[in-house]
């Protein structure tokens, strides 16, 4: 079987506690290894593989193309499944998909469907509980996050320094940037920073103001980008 990166980049799946998160496989012969270390594959977002050699238009059907197998997850998952091929846990190499939830859990599974439960997890705060009405005050009937505010934009992944750089809201309207290791999950470079800004003398806000942006690593820095949610208050993005 090849690993295929997840397609699924927005999923919004339903029933707390009995959530399920697919990776979607495809039999081929054996070919250069992708990782999926950003949304989209690149920081331009292009969606594009350069690397595919096995799926076409042909084989891509219901017959020969679609999920083998799904795990469960403990909270809504907005984020894009990241890959990374040659992870050693344990002693034993994995194929490695991460996948945060709104809970404010990531989890580490194996590509692979070699086993049904996480190669590792880790709980980073009590996610903000919602209403409908904390993020913003202005969303009349919109509403696009229900229940909880958790990790809510795509991570990014540093291979040079086998990081996983994870944004999560928490309950206190509190947004943090963690750094965690690919092969434990383990807090690094001295746990957790809170994110803060000013510009032009305003504040950045975390109850007006939503991580919704998926993480960069351009030129050594991580950009985590902001904006307003509901069009509530006096925001900046």
């Amino acid at each position: 079987m090849r690993l295929m990166p997840p397609v699924v980049s927005r999923a919004r799946l339903s029933s707390l506690g009995a959530l399920a998160v697919a990776t979607i496989l495809t039999a081929a012969t054996p070919a250069q290894a992708v990782n999926v270390l950003t949304r989209q594959y690149d920081n331009n977002r292009t969606g594009a593989n350069t690397n595919e050699t096995t799926l076409t238009t042909s084989n891509v059907n219901a017959s020969q193309f679609g999920k083998l197998w799904s795990y469960p997850v403990d909270g809504h998952v907005y984020t894009q499944p990241l890959i990374v091929q040659g992870v050693t846990i344990g002693g034993v190499s994995h194929n490695v998909m991460y996948v945060g939830t709104m809970h404010n859990t990531l989890y580490a599974f194996d590509a692979d469907g070699h086993q049904t439960t996480p190669l590792w997890s880790v709980s980073l705060g009590t996610p903000l509980a919602l209403d409908g009405t904390q993020l913003g005050t202005n969303c009349g009937s919109y509403r696009d996050i229900f229940y909880e505010a958790g990790i809510l934009s795509t991570p990014v992944i540093d291979l040079a320094t086998n990081t996983i750089y994870v944004s999560n809201k928490q309950t206190g309207y509190v947004d943090r940037l963690h750094a965690l290791d690919l092969a434990t999950g383990a807090e690094k470079m001295g746990g957790p920073v809170t994110i803060s800004a000013t510009l032009n003398g305003r504040t950045l806000n975390s109850q007006f103001a939503n991580q919704r942006t998926s993480l960069v690593l351009a030129n050594g820095r991580v950009h985590v980008g902001f904006g307003g949610y509901c069009d509530t208050g006096s925001y900046y993005g």
